[in-house]
């Protein structure tokens, strides 16, 4: 994996030896829908039909399709959907437009990881649905709040077009940063303590969904240390 992945940066993203010009974008954008990919089919599909295979076909298999699942997406939307929105053109100064697509991911990586690790999936396995039909209902439904947070907080503090964000772009990245750290700090770490301290399933999508933002927010206020000059950060001692 090493060996990879040390080969892989040198080829797609090192500025200086790699024969394109990837990086950074649009390789950290791929980047990232790789990511969602893999929550997709890891955690809300839980490898439905991947498991199917053997190893090293399953690996390979995953691998592939991840790969080719994020190419394609950034492809659609700056190619296509850059097209027809500027916020999404390849062409922005700084990649910014490949940037506005990927910041759905950001969303994504909470609001998707938390139908698993915190609501355990429900409603899903209550209602009969087994996998791959709870992965596939589960990503459907969690799409509708995802892209809702994507339009009101997301789109409004990158788009190219006047507008009033509800928050700036760097404080929405580290407040919600949060909320994923404090998703798998309780659900994963601390196996959805206290959350599941509220009975039903329901009660604890409800509380963990809560609790998790709450927790989110003390996170992002509690004193931190802000460098003036962040090229010296790693050499600032106050």
């Amino acid at each position: 994996m090493l060996a990879l992945s040390v080969a892989g940066w040198y080829l797609l993203a090192d500025p200086e030896l790699s024969p394109w010009s990837f990086y950074p974008m649009p390789f950290n954008a791929t980047l990232f829908w790789a990511i969602l990919f893999v929550v997709f089919i890891g955690f809300n599909a839980e490898f439905a039909g991947f498991n199917r295979l053997a190893q090293p076909w399953r690996g390979l298999a995953i691998t592939t399709a991840t790969a080719v699942f994020a190419v394609v997406v950034t492809w659609l939307l700056s190619a296509g959907l850059g097209n027809i929105d500027f916020d999404f053109a390849p062409g922005r100064d700084g990649g910014l437009g490949y940037f506005t697509g990927a910041l759905f991911v950001l969303f994504g990586f909470g609001t998707f990881v938390i139908a698993v690790l915190n609501w355990q999936h429900w409603p899903w396995p209550q209602l009969g649905l087994q996998q791959p039909a709870v992965g596939l209902a589960e990503i459907a439904a969690v799409a509708g709040p995802t892209m809702l947070l994507y339009f009101v907080l997301g789109l409004p503090a990158v788009t190219a077009a006047d507008s009033h964000p509800v928050m700036a772009l760097d404080t929405l990245m580290g407040w919600f940063y949060s909320v994923i750290v404090s998703i798998i700090l309780t659900g994963q770490a601390l196996d959805n303590w206290p959350w599941r301290l509220a009975g039903s399933p329901g009660r604890v999508a409800l509380t963990s969904t809560i609790g998790n933002l709450v927790l989110a927010s003390i996170f992002r206020a509690m004193p931190r240390v802000e460098c003036v000059d962040t090229r010296k950060c790693l050499s600032c001692k106050e």
